[in-house]
């Protein structure tokens, strides 16, 4: 077993445990809230509301399986079938959920791509590009949330705000680094390998730089991808318009989730807005955290979003179903997908 899969081995078990020990904070604070009584709003919810939202939860799934797949066949003409995409969609959440920042999800992606015989240039391109396109998503996303509802993010306390303004730095520092790279990646990258030699030569900080060859020679990689990258998809204007306007599915549909199981459990729609941009500055808040998931944060900003807009029973079970549906379940699925991709490529073997 290599030392990188024993890391992901570790860090999936202490993803379940940041899953159930979230859980279990969420119900001990909530007062009056049992599993009983979340049965009961299930049962007795919109079934057609519920459907609509576990499929909006696919959704996140899908629409990114077609970003990629419009990659592929602008890149250099890869026209893999939808469905070999959805496994390396699947492969992209799956992992991310349960790796720290999300650092697993793109390896675990090219695995299932170079297991279908593309290329690993190609799937590095492909995969770099999508990320591009998922920032700029998230992007029109804020902006889409402070348009219908423009006085949300008020509602959040002082430590939510900070939470959400630095991941919102965050997000625009990412869209302003891919831009900087793909227009000026020389002097980017330069920089980048400057810093290592400054920090571990002249600032002898060797306790973050052990070994700065290995730390340069990555630098040296990413230089390169980032130039096949933009060498593949010169010109293909189309692939990417589609990629961004995918990936917009992608964010909005998991984004609905919330207000759909809000209004299945409850008949009232005066707040979807507010909960759909609500459920939005979540996430955004979210990215400053480099935690699988994001459990733990993503469930306190929702708390504290949800708090302002409804009873405190309804809060809490909001946030458990909505939680439960968004994010526990759809890992779950993606899991399933990815699992039944790999047997299903064994046997073909």
């Amino acid at each position: 077993m290599t030392k990188d899969i024993k890391k992901k081995i570790i860090w999936a078990f202490i993803s379940i445990a940041i899953a159930a020990f979230c859980i279990f904070m969420v119900l001990r604070g909530a007062k009056g809230m049992s599993i009983g009584l979340l049965k009961s709003k299930l049962e007795n919810s919109n079934p057609f509301l519920m459907l609509a939202s576990a499929l909006c939860m696919f959704g996140f799934i899908f629409f990114e399986a077609l970003s990629m797949h419009a990659l592929l066949r602008g890149s250099s003409g890869y026209k893999k079938r939808k469905r070999y995409c959805i496994t390396y969609a699947a492969a992209d959440v799956f992992v991310s959920a349960i790796t720290p920042s999300a650092s697993g999800g793109q390896p675990a992606a090219a695995f299932f791509m170079m297991l279908d015989g593309i290329p690993g240039t190609v799937s590095t391109v492909v995969l770099l590009i999508n990320l591009v396109m998922y920032t700029l998503a998230v992007v029109a996303a804020g902006l889409v949330a402070l348009l219908i509802a423009p006085g949300q993010i008020m509602i959040f306390s002082r430590v939510s705000k900070l939470l959400i303004l630095v991941g919102i730095s965050i997000t625009l520092g990412l869209m302003i680094l891919f831009w900087l790279i793909l227009k000026k990646g020389d002097i980017i990258f330069n920089f980048g390998i400057r810093a290592v030699d400054f920090m571990h030569d002249k600032l002898r900080m060797r306790f973050l730089i052990k070994h700065p060859e290995a730390k340069k020679a990555k630098i040296e990689k990413a230089r390169e991808d980032y130039k096949e990258c933009a060498r593949l998809m010169t010109g293909k204007k189309k692939e990417l318009l589609l990629s961004l306007l995918y990936n917009i599915g992608s964010r909005f549909s998991l984004t609905t989730v919330t207000p759909l199981v809000y209004v299945a459990t409850t008949g009232d729609w005066a707040h979807f807005n507010n909960l759909w941009a609500t459920q939005c500055l979540v996430a955004i808040g979210s990215n400053c955290a480099p935690i699988p998931g994001a459990m733990g944060v993503a469930d306190a900003l929702m708390l504290d979003g949800l708090s302002s807009i409804m009873t405190e029973e309804e809060t809490f079970s909001l946030e458990l179903l909505s939680r439960g549906m968004s994010f526990y379940l759809c890992v779950i699925l993606a899991g399933a997908i990815m699992g039944i991709g790999f047997f299903i490529r064994r046997r073909k073997k």
